[in-house]
């Protein structure tokens, strides 16, 4: 049972990939509320009705995709941390012209780094403190990024089968 009021909602319309999600965070179930959904209207409107903490979304799927629900999501509650799971070749349409702002996870995500990410914006939130700075910085629309080469490099560093070699690579590719 969770001890705090840290709601995470994960919405992907394939159940495999929940299910590998579910995995993933299995080990927090007694610290976090984890709620699931393949129904993105569904979960919209749970969004909307009783805001997460955090949503975590997959980009593609039949009903809406995943930027056009985290758009609703942050025009509703501006404060909600919002996280998309995307392939990586789509990182640049998302960018480019999606006009909102959230986190990019890429699909499939080691489990690692989603628990990283997790409590990277956990702990933001602990430390804005106040509803009212919450609110000011949910909404000033765009956040600086990190570069392309830091994620690189922290992708080849979450990697099962890291190496030197991998990471001097992903660094010389730049």
């Amino acid at each position: 049972m969770a001890n705090n009021n840290t709601r995470i909602l994960v919405i992907d319309d394939e159940i495999d990939c929940l299910d590998q999600i579910k995995a993933s965070l299995s080990s927090k179930e007694d610290q976090w509320i984890l709620e699931y959904s393949n129904n993105p209207q569904q979960a919209l409107e749970s969004i909307i009705s009783n805001p997460p903490s955090i949503v975590i979304c997959d980009y593609h799927m039949p009903q809406m995709n995943g930027a056009e629900l985290l758009r609703k999501a942050e025009k509703a509650h501006p404060f909600i941390h919002r996280f998309i799971v995307a392939n990586r070749d789509e990182i640049g349409v998302l960018e480019d012209g999606i006009g909102s702002s959230f986190h990019f996870l890429p699909k499939p995500c080691p489990a690692n780094r989603l628990l990283t990410e997790i409590q990277r914006c956990l702990s933001i939130e602990a430390w804005l403190g106040k509803p009212q700075i919450k609110n000011i910085v949910g909404t000033l629309g765009e956040l600086p990024s990190l570069p392309s080469l830091y994620i690189k490099i922290v992708d080849t560093l979450n990697d099962d089968d890291v190496s030197i070699e991998k990471v001097g690579k992903a660094i010389s590719n730049d």
